[in-house]
């Protein structure tokens, strides 16, 4: 991702490149680094939070403008304030329904999200108002708010899958529910996901960022509760 070097400590060419990588549990982003020849910091020099010792720091978690204000000039990070606004299933479901309700001409590719169990009284509603429709009533997709990579997904028309009468119930499950995309835009028969990805070289997204889009191809039939 990034191609810029450190500086050298006492004046005479550059030193390798420092990736820290202690909260982040991937080797793909260890085994990227040796392959680049930079070298790993599995634990941060500065007892303190401060920035000090690396040049990338790459973490699986959400970053705080604190840790953002004391990077130096030198230094990287691979997320950005405010990020979970936007990779929370529960916060983007929530963010485009209140867009979609204010704004719904502009935000009619997003489909209406619930979010269990706070939403559970309109989502019974949607499922019971939407077996009214037709003999073939519309169908919604439930996932977790913090999973990934597919697990724990299903599809259901009712309001009453035991799973989310549990999370009812439950004080740390949360579900995303969403009105499912009957007939969805299809590559060669198969699902798939966008992924865009932007490189920040200046501190501002607007200006000095390359980006990178990547297609995910799902393969498979979807699990179907009647």
């Amino acid at each position: 991702a990034a191609s810029a070097s450190a500086p050298a400590s006492g004046g005479g060419g550059v030193r390798k490149v420092v990736v820290n990588v202690e909260t982040t549990v991937y080797e793909t982003i260890r085994s990227c680094a040796r392959d680049r020849g930079w070298a790993l910091q599995e634990r941060s020099v500065d007892s303190a939070g401060g920035a000090r010792g690396y040049n990338i720091y790459w973490t699986d978690r959400s970053v705080t403008r604190t840790r953002v204000q004391r990077l130096e000039a030198h230094q990287m990070l691979n997320h950005f304030p405010g990020m979970v606004s936007l990779f929370s299933k529960a916060q983007l479901a929530a963010n485009l329904e209140a867009m979609r309700k204010a704004r719904p001409e502009a935000y009619a590719f997003a489909p209406p999200s619930w979010i269990l169990p706070d939403h559970y009284t309109e989502f019974l509603l949607a499922c019971k108002e939407a077996a009214k429709q037709s003999d073939n009533p519309a169908m919604f997709i439930v996932k977790p708010a913090h999973g990934c990579q597919g697990k724990r997904i299903f599809l259901t028309r009712t309001a009453d899958e035991a799973v989310v009468r549990d999370a009812f119930w439950s004080l740390t499950e949360v579900l995303v529910a969403q009105s499912y995309i009957q007939r969805p835009l299809l590559i060669d028969g198969l699902k798939s996901d966008l992924w865009q990805c932007v490189l920040e070289t200046c501190g501002d997204l607007r200006g000095g960022a390359g980006s990178l889009t990547l297609v995910a191809l799902r393969g498979g039939k979807d699990k179907i509760h009647p």
